[in-house]
């Protein structure tokens, strides 16, 4: 197996856990806003470091050199700013932006989802007490 093929299985075994941890949290009664907000700083610092592996590969990213850069260009995709400083050129790298942008918007939508049915449920608490 090649560097390469080793940081491509390594980079799709951490999103795949990632998201089954993310699945998971939202599943939990007890804080599932506070906990999604959470997983959200350590989605972000693991596709950081996911991007920052790809970039060591020649050809994958323009402009990525640091790990700074990876978070800043996390930040900017998932916001999708996308200043343009920081590009993905290769196909491994145009494949997990795509996947991070698809993230971003279900991780967004599960999150308008459980804050709308936590405040649905305080108001049916609310009501039911008058």
């Amino acid at each position: 197996m090649t560097g390469r093929s080793v940081r491509t299985l390594i980079s799709l075994a951490a999103l795949g856990i990632l998201a089954m941890v993310i699945t998971r949290h939202v599943r939990r009664r007890d804080d599932p806003v506070g906990r999604l907000l959470l997983l959200l700083v350590v989605a972000m610092a693991t596709l950081a470091l996911v991007f920052y592996g790809v970039a060591t590969v020649p050809g994958e990213f323009e402009g990525l050199r640091t790990r700074t850069d990876a978070l800043y260009f996390t930040v900017m995709t998932m916001l999708t700013i996308g200043y343009g400083d920081i590009h993905p050129v290769g196909q491994l790298a145009r494949v997990l932006v795509v996947t991070t942008v698809v993230f971003y918007a279900v991780y967004v939508a599960t999150l308008v989802s459980v804050i709308a049915h936590r405040l649905r449920d305080q108001e049916k608490g609310v009501a039911g007490e008058r």
